[in-house]
């Protein structure tokens, strides 16, 4: 094996980036395919509609409470005692502290309209507090009794009942599975017309 002293080592390494630099720029030099000779790869672009209809295993249950009061603090007041109750009659049935949430706190002014002839800013007469209480089921049968419930209890509003289910992976890999096999339906279609 023959041994390379520094000076050779050196001066190898002082002529590589000048190879490096000529290489490249004969690369730059060389011209590429034109435009007209770059080969067009034909695409076919289909969509695919699935579903996958299953029972669904949970509801969630928004029932509200609005209310009304000279001050801000008197109608805050007035909800939070009937949001109380809500909470309350659902605790009774049986649902699970955890299964129970308030949502959506609002207070807002309510103004008074002014008089044929008035001028100046509208007067504020009152305050509008709302509240929501959402609760979420795991036992269906449980939907009307909740609902039942917080109505007696005060609840002034049934924001909905929703339906759906805990564990939705399933469903979605059938509906994907639905949509893709009729995306390839209509591509096969497309591609036998158009040979």
């Amino acid at each position: 094996m023959k041994k390379l002293t520094l000076a050779a080592l050196l001066s190898l390494l002082s002529t590589l980036p000048a190879a490096f630099a000529q290489e490249a720029q004969e690369q730059v030099v060389r011209p590429g395919p034109k435009p007209s000779e770059l080969s067009v790869v034909p695409a076919l672009t289909v969509s695919g509609d699935g579903e996958a209809r299953v029972a669904p295993d949970e509801a969630t249950v928004r029932l509200g409470v609005q209310a009304q009061a000279p001050t801000a603090r008197a109608a805050q007041e007035q909800v939070n005692r009937t949001a109380n109750a809500i909470l309350d009659a659902v605790r009774k049935l049986g649902v699970a502290a955890d299964q129970i949430q308030t949502q959506d706190l609002n207070l807002n002014p309510v103004y008074a309209q002014n008089r044929p002839g008035d001028e100046g800013e509208p007067r504020i007469a009152g305050y509008q507090a709302s509240n929501i209480v959402s609760v979420r089921l795991q036992k269906l049968d449980l939907t009307g009794p909740v609902i039942d419930a917080g109505l007696a209890a005060g609840a002034n509003r049934l924001d909905g009942v929703f339906f759906g289910l805990r564990d939705d992976r399933a469903a979605r890999s059938e509906a994907l599975t639905s949509a893709v096999a009729a995306a390839r339906v209509k591509a096969q279609a497309l591609a036998r017309a158009l040979n």
